[in-house]
């Protein structure tokens, strides 16, 4: 992509790429040999795919589709001639402007073959059926190779886009790495429209503040203080506010722009640069001698093409290594910056927002699908609250300030239209916040939400698309000022005070979304004992998932504002949340670039704090309409989940239907509505399925239930085994391993402690929920377990920097981490005990800790038995550990490393390793006459390493078993860095001979036969 870089080229048609990066951007063919890359940054438009095919991809960019194809040369006339019918099927189907880009490998005389073959024939009749027209221009060859050179890469033209193709040309002095050459052309923008505003939102870099002058800029401005005229509205003293706040910044940090598009590949240099240009010359060379020089010439300058062209590869190829070492020995430094984004595809660049590269028509129609217009009773302001004042108890103290701005746990969260992060408020000195009540008092007072704080930045983050969707599929974020969400969560607190004040008032049992004290979890348990519970006597049970369409910004304020009248919620709480939803807007840069507003009409934002608790709060009469017998209503926020029991699933069924019908009057009565196509339904049974299983009704649509269904990030099963979401896991978790796995290598990679921070954000994805399918996990047979227990391993393996052939306990054990379903037990034990905590009322952070500790001490019990078990394997790695696994698992000195990996494993540069993985051909010691070289060999008796061994032996005593070996290192940060040292030394050297004793082997043809390997290892 460096070529594509420096010519700043936006969009790309690419024919059997080797390798599709899984990065944004790329968009491909069902068999990835026809691909499309566009680069928004020079683009200013985004693709969008319109339909994927076998051998094509076809994208729209603005009025113009644009269609990628590659087939292959070897294919039968036959299927070659279903490819183009496949290509014209698509073309019919797409309006206005069409581009058709793509090796065709046929020969013909129009575009300048010497030949016109069957397939240029038929690829003629096409162009003329599709009405096309071909932008080659001239017959320069598109393909050159040793045994001759070709016109295969087409690029046609519907009329209409005809005129605005140009500067068509083939790149033939420009050396690809490929057979095929550059073909670059250009296609003007008629649409007239210039870009005009490209003013970056407010930002500073935060990483270049100056702490010290910050907090004195502040403390200064708020010596003076706001002045009277100031003080006497929430309108003037929020703008003086941002006064202050921007003056600090620009006083302590540098702002941040828009960044300078990227001209070069991350691993581009100077050499490679100048190979490149060598790499061109010795191409041009070698195609002007064809036809003019002799053979002997031309074979010549062939010859020095081939051999620049590999020293380019080569070059390229060392500086890629280069460049993923360095980015690897930052890891140290910040594990979650840049090499974790790279390998987890997070890392998002400074590009175009989706609303830029849209046209206006669309993002009109997308925005009013998101942010839907609300009646005029949602819009008519409350005038009856005009003259109120609040009392004195009302009113904000500033200690509520302090605990909500400084004192809570602070996410890197992206800030608001003002920029201040949440991170710059908690610097801010204590005058600071005091101005800050003050407003919020003033705010209170007067019945105002400031403008400026329900003003929010609108971000649409791109769900993955399907072609035949007319709109793009997205989540909308508002970003709202940090200060304003402050005074969000003053009001959110007030109200949640005086629902507990009056339990009437308080929301359903059945909510457990955004609820203080309440997860998924309980959601899920509570699902899993009504439906378990009818199987276990009997009975059956059927779930219905409603799915509510955009949800949150589509609730009309007039319900909320309800809601809140019949809760009796004071009349200053009341009055604010008028002020909240009144004149609400969301922010958007257009595709000219300027700045566009659109106001909100109805809806809570997402990204708000209010909006949770008021989407709750109104949704809870949902909860509360009437059941039918055995029917339940269970609610995660929106997700709703209906459940009936009966004795059969006919009972069941009618009780159903007639509670959905219930739950879906309610849920119209709110103006909302549901997606009936994104409904499921699941059925629970015992050991036997029944045959027919009644269809659920659901507005106007029957559903069939499923034997599974996603609910909550857990999928469930008709039977509560967790079969299919162990499944789920498995291929979700083995990916984020894989990626991670890069960053990990066992030589010149990161500190174990880094490396148990991946580990660790491994496990959260695979322990999720653990506290609902812990037991059947533990109860499971052995094969169903080890689909986890495998990806363990390989993390385990990653963190110890160990050969791949370690064993799961081997593995675990030196990562200092115990099996799956002891750890998730012991998560299900804290689930449960904190539970009853809280059921009491008697939950203390102190109490909570205790539970903690006495279920840590219990799974270390459990660990220890496990690992006394003979059956297991690494035997050799637990008798060593397992005296001393407590004091191994909670050490805080010492790391692992791969060359002390291997003497606690046994798995390395070992004769007797290397022998039983057919490797060598003798277990034999390299250094001493020992018939067999194994870790107790290299560590205490081979005579090569006396004196590493006696340096050893200094700090740790003379005993070198591997039980007291382990017992001594973790007795002294010491004691493990001589054995470190050791290791290094020792290791080392035992690897450069392997590698010295196989080139020599190579170099005199007698490398070691290949013999079947030999696993029967204690590790």
């Amino acid at each position: 992509m460096q070529q594509a870089l420096e010519m700043k080229v936006g969009l790309c048609v690419v024919a059997e790429p080797s390798h599709i990066p899984k990065t944004t951007g790329w968009i491909y063919s069902d068999n990835k040999l026809a691909a499309i890359y566009h680069n928004c940054d020079n683009l200013g438009h985004t693709c969008k795919l319109v339909r994927r095919g076998t051998n094509f991809v076809a994208v729209r960019l603005g009025n113009v589709h644009i269609l990628s194809c590659y087939i292959s040369p070897n294919v039968p006339i036959r299927e070659y001639e279903v490819f183009l019918d496949d290509l014209t099927e698509c073309i019919r189907t797409l309006p206005g402007k069409i581009l058709v880009c793509g090796d065709f490998n046929a020969w013909s005389h129009l575009w300048g073959s010497v030949i016109t073959n069957r397939r240029g024939e038929l690829v003629e009749d096409w162009a003329a059926e599709n009405e096309l027209r071909l932008a080659n221009i001239g017959s320069t060859p598109t393909c050159v190779r040793a045994q001759g050179s070709s016109v295969v890469d087409l690029t046609w033209a519907s009329p209409a886009l005809e005129r605005s193709l140009c500067d068509w040309k083939v790149l033939s002095t420009m050396e690809a790495l490929s057979d095929h050459c550059y073909v670059s052309f250009s296609i003007r923008d008629d649409s007239g429209r210039a870009r005009r505003g490209d003013t970056a939102p407010t930002r500073w870099a935060l990483n270049k503040m100056d702490p010290l002058m910050f907090r004195t800029a502040l403390e200064w401005s708020n010596s003076v203080g706001p002045s009277e005229e100031e003080r006497t509205s929430a309108t003037s003293m929020r703008a003086w506010l941002n006064r202050v706040m921007k003056e600090a910044c620009d006083a302590s940090a540098p702002r941040v722009g828009r960044r300078k598009q990227k001209r070069q590949a991350y691993w581009w240099n100077f050499t490679i640069a100048e190979k490149r240009g060598a790499c061109h010359r010795a191409r041009r060379a070698w195609t002007r001698s064809k036809g003019r020089d002799s053979s002997e010439v031309v074979n010549e300058n062939r010859a020095l093409y081939r051999q620049t062209k590999k020293e380019l590869c080569s070059e390229i190829a060392k500086a890629k290594s280069t460049a993923w070492r360095e980015l690897i020995a930052t890891i140290d430094a910040d594990p979650w910056g840049l090499p974790y984004k790279i390998v987890l595809n997070r890392l998002r660049r400074q590009s175009p927002t989706l609303t830029e590269t849209l046209d206006e028509e669309l993002v009109d129609r997308l925005l009013g699908s998101l942010f839907p217009s609300g009646g005029a009773q949602d819009l008519a302001p409350l005038a009856e609250w005009q003259e109120m004042r609040c009392e004195e108890g009302q009113l904000v103290q500033p200690g509520e300030t302090l605990r909500y701005m400084k004192k809570r746990t602070i996410a890197n969260k992206a800030p608001g239209l003002d920029g201040f992060k949440a991170t710059l408020w908690k610097r801010a000195p204590d005058c600071m916040l005091d101005n800050v009540t003050v407003c919020f008092n003033l705010c209170l007072n007067e019945g105002v939400f400031p403008t400026e704080w329900k003003r929010a930045g609108l971000v649409l983050i791109p769900k993955e698309a399907t072609p035949d969707e007319e709109l793009p599929k997205v989540r909308p974020i508002c970003l709202l000022d940090e200060v304003g969400k402050t005074l969000e969560r003053v009001i959110a607190c007030r109200m949640e005070e005086h629902m507990e004040a009056n339990p009437r008032f308080g929301l359903s049992e059945n909510q457990f979304g955004f609820r203080k004290q309440r997860s998924t979890c309980d959601a899920l348990n509570k699902v899993k004992g009504i439906t378990l519970g009818a199987v276990c006597v009997g009975e059956v049970a059927l779930a219905v998932s409603l799915d509510i369409a955009n949800a949150f910004n589509s609730l009309p304020w007039r319900h909320i504002r309800e809601a809140l009248r019949n809760r009796e919620f004071p009349e200053y709480t009341r009055r604010m949340i008028d002020a909240y939803l009144s004149d609400r807007s969301v922010t958007y840069r257009g595709k000219d670039g300027e700045i566009k507003v659109r106001k909100m009409q109805a809806g809570v934002p997402q990204g708000s704090v209010l909006g949770p608790l008021l989407w709750n709060v109104t949704y809870d009469d949902v909860l509360r309409s009437p059941t039918e017998e055995g029917s339940h209503v269970v609610c995660y926020a929106d997700d709703t989940l209906i459940i009936a029991t009966g004795e059969n699933f006919q009972q069941a069924g009618d009780r159903i239907n007639a509670q959905v019908a219930r739950v879906l009057r309610a849920i119209r009565g709110l103006g909302l509505i549901v997606s009936e196509r994104k409904t499921e339904v699941i059925a629970f049974h015992g050991r036997r399925k029944p045959e027919d299983i009644p269809e659920v009704k659901v507005g106007g649509s029957s559903i069939q239930p499923r034997d599974r269904m996603k609910y909550l990030g857990i999928i469930l099963d008709s039977r509560w085994n967790f079969r299919p979401h162990f499944d789920y896991v498995e291929t979700k978790a083995s990916k984020v391993i894989r990626a991670l796995g890069r960053l990990m290598p066992n030589l010149r990679g990161p500190s174990e402690s880094k490396r148990r921070l991946y580990l660790n954000s491994v496990l959260s994805v695979i322990l999720y929920g653990a506290p609902v399918w812990s037991d059947e996990f533990s109860a499971a047979p052995r094969k169903i377990r080890m689909q986890l227990m495998r990806l363990q391993r390989s993390m385990a393996i990653r963190v110890i920097a160990a050969y791949r052939t370690v064993s799961l306990d081997a593995a675990i054990l030196l990562a200092r981490m115990p099996p799956l379903h002891i750890i998730a037990a012991k998560q299900k034990r804290i689930y449960v005990g904190i539970r009853e905590l809280l059921n009491q009322g008697t939950w203390t952070g102190e109490g909570a800790k205790e539970i903690h500790d006495k279920e840590q001490m219990a799974m270390m019990s459990q660990w220890e038995r496990y690992i006394a078990d003979p059956k297991l394997w690494g035997k050799r790695t637990r008798e060593a550990i397992h005296p001393n696994l407590s004091e191994w698992s909670t050490r805080k000195h010492g790391r692992m490393t791969y060359r002390i990996t291997q003497l606690l494993t046994g798995h390395g540069s070992f004769g007797s390793y290397l022998y039983r993985i057919g490797k060598r051909e003798s277990p034999a010691c390299w250094f001493c006459e020992e018939e067999n070289d194994n870790a107790e060999h290299t560590i205490a008796v081979c005579g090569e390493w006396t004196e590493e061994r006696d340096a050893l032996k200094e700090k740790i005593g003379s005993d070198l078993g591997l039980s007291t070996l382990v017992a001594s290192i973790l007795e002294s940060n010491e004691a493990w860095e001589a054995f470190a040292i050791f290791a290094e030394s020792v290791m080392r050297r035992k690897e450069e001979k392997e590698r010295m004793k196989e080139r020599e082997d190579e170099e005199e043809g007698d490398a070691v036969p290949p013999r079947p390997p030999d696993y029967d290892s204690d590790s």
